[in-house]
């Protein structure tokens, strides 16, 4: 028999939960000089939620818009707009996000996820670091190849492909709740016992393990910690491309090891007060 929610307890669970940063971008170069890169104009806004991916692609537009007033951008009649970049070229927009996908990951989804993007020609790319594969279960996921398809066409394109990744996350968390509690507890705790604990520790494996602490937390079933802290960890890891060579030697690896001896004892003192609440005894026990 399924499960049900604690009515007072259950929380209403967001897009803006998966969606760790979304935006919409538009690449233009100037018409009349030869092509460089680092000419580029790139004109951008955010979303957060699949069904303002269209009024995020009018904000972009309009800065691109007052740009082309001083500006004329490359451009071919039969082919679109001319870069340097083959991504950036044609109609010259992408439509992409950072995607929180550990529900899914949980229920064992993550592969077909994933998979549709790449069918739909959106490249959804993760991050393999200190042997860890898809870090944290966050994925780019971007629009591709604008070459031969038309703004209207990419944007209703990417706010499909988005709304179903988004809603399928979503749903993945219901269901942990209501059908696999014992599975979303496991996870939650297991990562808090390393937080508390781990004796070295690495700042990708760090991005690993609060993965479902995130989880948990937009569910509302942590206390000590909030998302935005979390998402600071995260984030700045994800995004900053940071990575680590294997040591040259025996020195080198244990200087390393003292490092993250000192990460460690950072962490273990800051997660030393993050528990599992009320709401989460109520829901998952």
């Amino acid at each position: 028999m399924r499960r049900q929610p604690q009515r007072s307890g259950w929380p209403q669970l967001l897009p803006e939960d998966v969606v760790l940063d979304g935006w919409v971008r538009i690449y233009r170069n100037p018409a009349g000089e030869r092509f460089r890169e680092s000419d580029t104009f790139t004109f951008s806004a955010p979303w957060s939620n699949a069904r303002d991916i269209p009024a995020a692609e009018r904000e972009a537009r309009g800065k691109e818009a007052q740009k082309a007033k001083e500006t004329a951008f490359a451009w071919d009649p039969s082919f679109g707009y001319l870069s340097p970049d083959p991504y950036h070229a044609g109609c010259g927009l992408e439509i992409g996000a950072l995607l929180h996908l550990e529900g899914i990951n949980l229920l064992g989804d993550l592969d077909a996820t994933v998979n549709a993007f790449v069918a739909l020609r959106m490249s959804a790319m993760s991050h393999s670091e200190d042997g860890l594969r898809n870090v944290a279960h966050i994925f780019k996921v971007n629009t591709d190849a604008p070459i031969g398809i038309s703004e209207g066409d990419l944007v209703a394109r990417a706010q499909a492909a988005f709304s179903h990744a988004i809603d399928a996350e979503l749903n993945a968390r219901r269901r942990l709740v209501l059908e696999d509690p014992r599975v979303l507890e496991d996870a939650i705790t297991r990562a808090l016992a390393i937080l508390r604990s781990a004796r070295l520790l690495t700042k990708w494996e760090l991005a690993d393990i609060l993965s479902p602490v995130r989880l948990a937390a937009t569910l509302g079933f942590i206390d000590g910690i909030d998302i935005p802290e979390i998402d600071g960890y995260l984030v700045q890891q994800i995004t900053s491309g940071e990575k680590s060579a294997p040591p040259r030697d025996i020195e080198e690896e244990r200087a390393r090891d003292r490092e993250d001896a000192k990460f460690a004892d950072l962490v273990n003192e800051r997660f030393s007060s993050v528990r599992l609440n009320r709401r989460a005894r109520k829901e998952l026990y």
